[in-house]
């Protein structure tokens, strides 16, 4: 079982709303601490936070979202607002598509990946996790990253440090859906 917190609540409109890669729930309950309508349910998603049981041969948009429509009926929640960032909107979305009876509304905050595997902008996550913490540092797509973006850049360089950093290259192999015509196919506002 995914390890999750919750926010507000427990008799309002359920939000489930998923971390990016390299975060977990405390990026959500830190960025949504106060939803008087809805109860928040934040859940650390495999290789994050408190859910790091998980076989990392299994990580897959498919295997994170299932997870969480595992932690739905555990919770007894039939139907949720569903949202999430980068990485989490991509699960949203690999379940919006897969389980639409499941989804009362999107909520998708800048997704890193949509029809395809191996996003460019991610491009660190294929370093082999072999490589020392000051060559990683050094490469000039992580020192772009620190630029553009430091609170990714630490994000992502965090995953990097951990003994089991496979959540990087499982992830990055991976892709929400198959084509973007299936978003049409979405009937959730």
């Amino acid at each position: 079982m995914l390890t999750y917190s919750t926010l507000g609540s427990p008799n309002a409109e359920p939000l489930v709303f998923l971390h990016g890669l390299g975060a977990g729930k405390e990026q959500t309950t830190s960025g949504l601490p106060d939803l008087p309508d809805h109860s928040l349910i934040a859940p650390d998603l495999p290789g994050h936070g408190g859910s790091m049981e998980y076989d990392p041969e299994n990580y897959s948009f498919d295997f994170f979202a299932d997870l969480v429509i595992e932690l739905m009926d555990h919770l007894g929640i039939e139907k949720t607002h569903l949202g999430g960032l980068s990485m989490g909107s991509g699960i949203s979305l690999n379940l919006a598509l897969r389980h639409p009876e499941r989804v009362k509304k999107l909520i998708l905050l800048r997704p890193s990946w949509l029809d395809s595997p191996c996003p460019a902008h991610l491009e660190l996550a294929a370093l082999p996790a072999t490589i020392s913490q000051e060559d990683f540092e050094a490469n000039p797509a992580f020192q772009a990253l620190l630029t553009e973006n430091p609170p990714v850049a630490q994000s992502v360089l965090g995953l990097y440090q951990r003994p089991d950093n496979s959540v990087l290259k499982k992830m990055w192999d991976s892709f929400p859906f198959s084509s973007l015509n299936l978003l049409k196919n979405l009937p959730h506002p």
